[in-house]
């Protein structure tokens, strides 16, 4: 994915998150993760014992990307741990 096409679905991912979103409302997380969902096509993968991608790798590393820098960012700048939202398992997995 290029620029324009990361722009493009974080203008998506807004857009969707803000039919949604009623600011006067102070939804929580547990309310926010019960909003509607963005559609961002199949990902195809083969069966057997070693899986492998075939179709959505680009959809599936712009997310990783953005997750990862979300994940930096949140710990730059909230201070309070408890506040911080859990995406290490959304990265990676030892499993």
């Amino acid at each position: 994915m290029g620029q324009k096409q990361i722009e493009q679905m974080l203008a998506d991912f807004q857009g969707t998150f803000e039919e949604f979103y009623d600011p006067d409302n102070h939804d929580t997380p547990e309310e926010v993760m019960n909003y509607g969902f963005y559609y961002m096509g199949c990902i195809i993968c083969t069966g057997g014992s070693v899986k492998k991608i075939i179709d959505g790798q680009r959809r599936l590393t712009s997310l990783t990307l953005l997750i990862i820098y979300l994940n930096n960012l949140q710990k730059e700048t909230v201070k309070d741990e408890d506040l911080l939202v859990p995406l290490d398992d959304m990265i990676y997995s030892n499993g």
